[in-house]
Order: structure tokens, then sequence, then C-alpha cells
């Protein structure tokens, strides 16, 4: 049985002499698992198509059990759950949602195996864009933002939406816009903003200017905005320049959308994935660093199968790249302690020489 998920709390067992019934709540459609561990519905194609939602809770009692969905069942779930509504699935979802980081890995890979992954995934695409459309406090960061800088043409990308997409508190919002620093230094003074140091507290009617980075923060109202400026916006520059998915997605302010929405099927599910589509190993030690920072600071993250081989396959650069670079080793020992720390040690543990890597940063 595969652990962290919930569905069997759900589910109320009678016992039928060689078949085992279970009625699953909020459904009237029977799920049965056979004693040679193969789970049924009967008529599955008249009763899944009069309630699709069933294919859920098919999919996960199967997952948790370790048992096989019998043939014309699975048929019946690939014909008929493209009919399955977010709105109408909140709660399967979030059964998946809930699962411990390795059991939701393992019921993605589950379900592509099975053949019906794509189509899930993009449930949980349209979740994604509905909880972070819907989200109440992002809203209104940006209506502010917009009111206070007489515009929409600006993208907010990053933590904001991360959070958003995830169910979590928004803390501060990061925002790209295609303007000149100094325009934009030069509107904030027309508006009374003095600047400060950067390694001051921002407070009302201040604002910091980092020349390195091209970077300004300022407050409005009660939030943190951290504008960076574009000359123009590339989708796919842009991924490859960011460090994992949750970070790299982008909202187009102007329009109300998305602009890269298929990120969000694995950050809804807390599923990070590094932005390496070159394998660029000269910056290994960087996303290292993204991966140890994000998985650290909150519970339930995991990184994906294929991120987490690459991070294994470089360990001995990432150490050499560490010890080359005393700023990122650094950064690296203020994420040790962080809420959610110790995942990510154990994590590191099973990489090739990950008792090095942690004895260089556990000092």
């Amino acid at each position: 049985m595969n652990k962290g998920v919930s569905i069997t709390n759900q589910i109320e067992e009678q016992q039928n002499s060689d078949i085992r019934v279970y009625s699953v709540k909020n459904t009237s459609v029977p799920i049965e698992l056979i004693n040679d561990s193969i789970v049924r519905v009967e008529d599955a194609c008249q009763r899944i198509s009069t309630e699709p939602l069933i294919i859920l809770r098919i999919l996960l009692v199967a997952f948790e059990l370790g048992y096989q969905i019998e043939s014309k069942t699975l048929d019946a779930c690939l014909s008929y759950v493209t009919q399955i509504h977010v709105s109408e699935a909140r709660s399967e979802l979030r059964e998946i949602k809930i699962m411990d980081p390795f059991s939701r890995q393992a019921f993605i890979a589950y379900i592509y195996r099975i053949g019906i992954g794509e189509q899930i995934i993009s449930l949980l695409r349209t979740e994604g864009i509905e909880l972070i459309t819907s989200n109440k406090d992002l809203s209104r960061y940006i209506t502010a933002l917009r009111d206070f800088l007489g515009f929409s043409s600006f993208y907010v990308y990053g933590g904001a939406l991360r959070d958003a997409a995830l169910e979590l508190s928004i803390n501060d919002v990061d925002v790209k816009v295609i303007m000149s620093p100094n325009d934009f230094v030069a509107l904030l003074e027309n508006k009374g903003y003095k600047e400060i140091p950067e390694d001051q507290v921002i407070s009302k009617d201040q604002y910091s200017f980092n020349r390195t980075f091209n970077g300004v923060r300022f407050m409005v109202g009660e939030i943190t905005y951290d504008f960076t400026f574009l000359q123009d916006l590339n989708l796919d520059s842009w991924y490859e320049k960011r460090d994992l998915n949750c970070n790299a997605l982008i909202f187009d302010v102007s329009n109300g959308t998305v602009l890269n929405s298929e990120l969000l099927e694995m950050v809804v599910l807390g599923i990070l994935e590094l932005c390496v589509r070159t394998r660029n190993r000269s910056l290994i030690s960087i996303y290292f660093i993204s991966f140890f920072k994000q998985v650290s600071r909150r519970k339930g993250l995991i990184l994906d199968q294929q991120s987490l081989d690459l991070l294994e396959s470089n360990t001995s650069r990432i150490i050499e790249q560490l010890k080359g670079n005393p700023l990122i080793l650094s950064l690296a020992r203020s994420i040790i302690g962080k809420e959610n720390s110790s995942q990510s040690i154990e994590i590191i543990k099973s990489f090739p020489e990950g008792s090095d890597l942690l004895s260089l940063i556990e000092v």
C-alpha cells in the first residue's frame, strides 16, 4: 500500500463473499475490489458515463491498494475522463494534493503509466488557473498596484502566483515591466517616494534601487512590490532564465491570463521542476540552491525525478562550485534550520557524495 493517501478513510467497506464493495461517499456508484486484486465497476460504461467523477475515486483506490483496474472499467475511465469538471472534483483533487510528497509523485507516475495522466493533469492545470485568477488577496494587490501606477501593462510572476496556486498566503509581489529603471524611479519620485539604502526596511513612501540588478523595491498599502525590467518578453528565453517552474510562472495583468499555464500542472501539486532544458551544468550550484531553498521553506514540496537525477549526477560539480563561491556557499548554509530543511537533507543524503555535500553545508 502506498503511504500518505487518505482515500480509505472515506470508504465504507461491506463484506460480500469474495467481493468487497466499497461505497464511496458523495457517489452512488460502488467500486468492487475483487479477491485477485482488481478494481472493477459493474456496468462500467453506463455508470461512469452518468457520474464521471467516480474515475478519480477508482484511480485513488487502485493506487493506494496496489490493485489493477479491470480492463472494461479502465476503458470507461479513458472514455469519460474529459467529462470531469474541476468545480465538481475539488475534494478528489485535494486527495491527490494532500498525499505525502513521494506518494504524490508516485501517483502521477502511476496515472501516466496506465494512460490517463494527461487528462487528469489537465484538470490540475485548470484548477491552478482558477486558483490564481480567483485569489482575493492577489487580485487586491494587483488592483492597488494598477491604481497606483495608472496603467496595467505589467506582469506578476513567481512567488505570488506559486502561493496562490498552492493556496498559501502571499507575502510580497514580484513584477516585471517593459520600462527603463530610471523612468520607473522618476515615476516613484513624482509620487513623493524617497530612496533609502538597500539594507534598510522599506516603509511608506520609500523605495530602494539595486543598480547592480536593476531592481526597485517599494510598498503600496501593506504589501511590498519588487520590480525588475524587461525590454521585451519572450516566453522561451524567459523560462530558460528562471531556476524553477514555480518561479517561471507569469501572469499578464493587462489581459488577466497566466501566459505559461502548462507549468501549473506540477506547481499545483507542489512538484518542482528545474528550468534546465539545455542542461547548463555551469549553473548547477544555482539550481541546487533553488531546490534546497524552496523545499526547506515549505512543507510538502518535492523535486521531480528528472530534476533530482540531474542534481544527483552532478553532486561532485555542485561541491566544487560551492567551494569556489563563498557567497553561494553562505546562502546554502543560511537555509539549514528552515521549517522543512530536514526533508531537503534527507533527499541530499541519497545523492552520490551527498554526505560530503552536507558536511560542506552543515557547519
